[in-house]
């Protein structure tokens, strides 16, 4: 009866994590994500982070960030995040970018943030390049800079990012960094409606009534 109950035991805990690879562990905590079976999905996420996949990282990461199944917890979200992004993750150095930006879990450090989302960047994370984009055209916690903010830009347009493209339109438009030029700026606006974006399109539509 004890050897049965050991037995019992062994087979019931494996099957928690029955899963060999970061990869399968990372893929098993997704389906169970979108099942919403958080805490099955945490237990995956953790297997999968500690065999160094950076999914696994990141989504246990969003776990904590959210507080889904359990606790909200920010130090815990940053560990995960951090180590995602010291695995290339480029949605978990966007994350840490968040972190420093808005002070969770971290001391508020606005050039951290933007250390981190030039990283989310440069691992051609569209987002990340469009928020650079925005932070040094707007120039509002760091010197303004519109050549930076084009390179941002340009780099997120390329990337597919609709708000990228529609964002370096509107320096072409006003000649911001750039020599103005409303037919570059009417042809980055065609695409960001191409990808979706309304405002594109609208603007598109402005400057080909204007004869551009």
């Amino acid at each position: 009866m004890k050897k049965n109950l050991i037995f019992f035991i062994v087979v019931f805990s494996y099957a928690w994590v029955n899963c060999y690879t970061g990869q399968s562990c990372a893929e098993k905590g997704l389906k169970l994500l979108n099942q919403q079976n958080y805490q099955e999905a945490k237990k995956y996420f953790k297997k999968s982070c500690d065999l160094g996949n950076s999914i696994g990282c990141n989504s246990l990461g969003f776990l904590y960030y959210n507080g889904k199944g359990i606790k909200r917890d920010y130090f815990k979200a940053k560990k995960y995040y951090e180590k995602a992004c010291s695995l290339d993750h480029k949605l978990g150095c966007y994350n840490m970018a968040i972190l420093y930006e808005y002070g969770n879990g971290v001391k508020k450090d606005y050039i951290k943030a933007i250390e981190y989302y030039d990283k989310s960047c440069s691992l051609e994370y569209s987002l990340g390049c469009n928020t650079l984009g925005i932070i040094y055209e707007k120039g509002e916690r760091i010197k303004q800079d519109y050549f930076k903010a084009k390179k941002y830009y340009e780099k997120a347009c390329k990337l597919n990012n609709k708000f990228g493209c529609l964002n370096l339109g509107v320096l072409y438009y006003y000649g911001n960094g750039v020599k103005q030029n409303y037919y570059k700026a009417k042809k980055l606006f065609g695409k960001a409606c191409e990808l979706g974006l309304q405002r594109g399109c609208y603007y598109y539509a402005f400057l080909n009534k204007q004869g551009y």
